[in-house]
């Protein structure tokens, strides 16, 4: 499933999935994301906005990645370390991210998908 967010290029757009594209075109640029497993069309997401992009490993070499506001990343970034944290945190209780066991249980039998909002991504 694919998405893109055409936007000036002062700006920066975000998306749920792995950025497989960008194009700068005069003022604009287009950005083309892409999400290989199924997601429910209404969790999709697309933010644009004058963010700062930043790549991190979480726990076992988890992809991480935080859009963070740019005027504000100064006083951002020191708390991102903090989510490490919290997804050990959340595997002592619920097992290894992600977490596909307990979500099951919680459902009519069908297997769903659980993401961590902070930003574990796809490959």
């Amino acid at each position: 499933m694919g998405r893109a967010a055409t936007e000036p290029s002062k700006l920066n757009s975000i998306a749920h999935g792995r950025l497989v594209s960008t194009l700068r075109t005069g003022s604009s640029t287009t950005r083309v994301f892409r999400e290989d497993r199924k997601l429910a069309t209404e969790l999709m997401q697309i933010g644009v906005g004058p963010f700062t992009v930043l790549h991190r490993k979480g726990p076992h070499g988890m992809d991480l990645r935080y859009a963070v506001p740019t005027a504000q990343l100064a006083a951002i970034e020191p708390q991102l370390k903090s989510f490490d944290q919290s997804v050990r945190f959340l595997e002592q209780r619920l097992g290894r991210f992600p977490v596909w066991s307990y979500m099951r249980s919680h459902t009519s039998g069908s297997a769903t998908r659980s993401r961590l909002s902070a930003g574990p991504i796809s490959g």
